[in-house]
């Protein structure tokens, strides 16, 4: 899991930072870009996670995924962003669980395909 959210968050951080900058300013993309540049980061996490994992590769990416979440939020409120309710901070988190779950079973069918 280490390394796969290691490179979820290098792909995320800089998106998190430029679009918390880009709301000061007030811009409207800057949480559609933010949002779907995380996701993508949580997919990337995933397939890292599950061509690493020998175990449980699929669970593993989704801990990157929920983990990723966790970075991200953090990182938002530290540069000044809002906290959203504690629902939409659980619904959320699965969402990304869910995510880095698929990029963790992609990157197991690749691991498998590598033999």
């Amino acid at each position: 899991m280490g390394v796969g959210l290691a490179v979820a968050v290098a792909v995320a951080a800089p998106v998190v930072v430029v679009a918390r900058v880009a709301a000061g300013e007030g811009a409207t993309g800057a949480s559609t870009a933010l949002a779907a540049a995380s996701l993508l980061a949580a997919v990337a996490g995933g397939v890292v996670t599950g061509r690493r994992e020998r175990g449980w590769p699929i669970l593993n990416a989704a801990l990157t995924g929920a983990g990723l979440y966790v970075v991200v939020r953090v990182l938002w409120a530290a540069l000044g962003g809002s906290v959203p309710n504690v629902l939409s901070l659980i619904l959320v988190t699965m969402m990304y669980a869910s995510v880095g779950a698929v990029g963790g079973a992609i990157g197991s069918m690749r691991k498998v395909g590598d033999r």
